[in-house]
């Protein structure tokens, strides 16, 4: 198994499943947290609800405790004590316009005559005493209330105050009728009778609802009051049904209290909720896939490069052995006496010299590389004439090139434009293409070199009828350590770093290398370099047509 097969399994193993299961478990998690925040909503609906029927019955008692606070009965100055209550009362229906009338009622028995009473609304004030209890029809009916208060109250700590609602007939609009009652205690704090407000229906629903609610219920939340008939008392919205309906206890018990959501229901509330957990579970997949995804193929790049680097050991290894070998080879032929005729030994100085270049060429090559790579590669710029520095290039490698069998032809404009180059760096990556096309040709040994102008540019091009390289490999010839690895081309061995330096030298001379290619019918790789404007140099044209130039 490869190494990049070793990484995926692993990556899978490793990484991908235990990903997946978390997504899983993740995903079951929101699906329960959406359930969990419908229970959860309903539930801040209902405290909601809540809070604002304990606020309104909390109202009631600071009313009779501001109204009756510290008031004790006393039968011995009734007449002082009247007039005390008269002013207690009206200071409280001036300060609380919901309430219609106070009333206070003191040893009010049926097989006795003393005690005192006193009402007061907004229209009248009366004092009764004495045998007058029994007759009146207002006391009776406001002892009868108590009674029926007491009854409904009966679990409740004395001290609290007793809430009476009572019903009427659905034709009657809103006149339903709340009692709130206080205990009433003597000197000796002993209860002695009670005293209470009624609420007055209309001003109940023009200042005391409108202010409770607002003041105890979040704006986001919608909510309504219906009396016992149904019909609709307060609402701050249109809406037809409620998620959450309960009694409007204790002060309004047989009114329905329902509450909502604003603009949302609670299963909206809660898929909205899980939609966006989701969102953000899902982009924090994505980040991690991303990251893997960059880790793999930092790591499967790594790989590459470090396969890369060892075959380019092995194959400069190959390299330096070949023409080293020849040298020594002929080298000792030449010490040995071994040649008879001036021509072979001649023949012999030629391939010593061309594995000389050949190899100086190699080794100029790595270290060139070694420098790029530590950031000290420098260049001398200067003007020059880009045909020239081919011509010398052409003329120095001519017959290796030509020895080998190859026809060669060039091609080189008269009067181009000046350029801005280092002329060694550019005489380099010529060589380095036509390297290339001795290397990579096939059984048509043809190359063809041109410098030619063009717009503001100066064109280099060097074409081969070899194999050619296929459009997937022709972005990545360029990287270092890179050869293809299929087909013929790994038959031929090479470091990888030609193209490499190519590229690196035209581009530190602002250029472009382009290439045309496909597999079999041979590749052209162009050299682009800025032309210095209005700068000609007199040149003559140079070309070879033939072996015979």
């Amino acid at each position: 198994m490869s190494s990049r097969a070793k990484l995926i399994a692993l990556t899978i193993v490793a990484v991908l499943l235990p990903t997946t299961v978390m997504s899983v478990i993740q995903y079951r998690s929101l699906h329960d947290l959406q359930e969990q925040t419908k229970m959860a909503a309903q539930e801040n609906l209902r405290q909601a609800a809540s809070g604002l029927a304990s606020r309104t019955a909390e109202y009631f008692h600071e009313i009779g405790l501001k109204t009756l606070s510290g008031f004790r009965y006393d039968k011995k100055s009734a007449e002082d004590q009247t007039s005390r209550m008269e002013e207690t009362f009206r200071r409280t229906l001036e300060s609380a316009p919901e309430v219609g009338r106070v009333f206070m009622v003191a040893d009010c028995t049926c097989d006795q005559s003393a005690g005192a009473a006193f009402v007061k609304s907004r229209q009248r004030s009366r004092a009764i005493t004495g045998d007058g209890l029994r007759r009146d029809p207002e006391i009776k009916e406001l002892v009868h209330m108590h009674e029926k208060a007491m009854m409904l109250a009966s679990q409740q700590p004395p001290s609290e105050p007793r809430y009476l609602f009572t019903n009427v007939p659905a034709c009657e609009e809103h006149h339903s009728q709340t009692y709130v009652f206080y205990p009433l205690l003597d000197s000796h704090g002993k209860e002695i009778g009670f005293s209470g407000v009624q609420l007055d229906g209309k001003r109940l629903l023009e200042n005391l609802l409108p202010k409770l609610m607002e003041s105890s219920v979040s704006p986001n939340l919608a909510f309504a009051v219906h009396d016992n008939a149904n019909r609709l008392v307060y609402t701050n919205n249109e809406r037809k049904s409620y998620q959450l309906q309960i009694a409007f206890a204790p002060v309004f018990p047989q009114w329905m209290l329902g509450m909502d959501y604003g603009s949302v229901s609670i299963d909206e509330l809660a898929r909205s909720s899980f939609r966006q957990n989701m969102t953000i579970s899902v982009f924090v997949l994505v980040l991690l896939i991303t990251g893997i995804t960059l880790t793999l193929r930092a790591t499967a790049r790594e790989i590459r490069l470090a396969e890369a680097k060892s075959s380019f050991v092995s194959n400069v290894s190959h390299e330096l052995k070949t023409p080293l070998a020849l040298i020594r080879l002929f080298a000792e032929t030449l010490e040995l006496g071994r040649v008879k005729t001036p021509e072979k030994a001649h023949e012999y100085y030629k391939i010593i010299n061309n594995e000389s270049s050949r190899l100086t060429q190699l080794i100029n090559n790595i270290l060139d590389f070694s420098k790029i790579e530590a950031g000290r590669r420098e260049y001398q710029f200067e003007v020059a004439d880009a045909g020239q520095i081919v011509e010398e290039v052409i003329r120095t490698y001519e017959y290796p090139i030509r020895n080998d069998g190859f026809d060669l032809r060039v091609h080189i404009e008269q009067n181009l434009p000046a350029v801005r180059v280092d002329r060694g760096a550019i005489s380099q990556a010529v060589l380095n293409l036509l390297n290339n096309a001795v290397k990579y040709s096939d059984s048509v040994k043809r190359i063809d070199v041109s410098v030619r102008s063009e717009s503001d540019q100066i064109l280099i091009d060097v074409a081969d009828q070899g194999i050619g390289i296929p459009a997937s490999e022709q972005t990545r010839v360029f990287d270092k350590f890179y050869r293809i690895s299929t087909g013929l081309v790994h038959d031929r061995k090479g470091t990888g770093l030609g193209l490499t330096l190519v590229k690196h030298i035209v581009d530190a001379h602002r250029g472009a290398v382009r290439l045309t290619s496909a597999p079999g019918k041979g590749s052209r790789f162009t050299i682009e370099l800025p032309a210095i404007a209005g700068h000609p140099l007199e040149t003559a044209a140079f070309a070879y047509e033939g072996p015979d130039c």
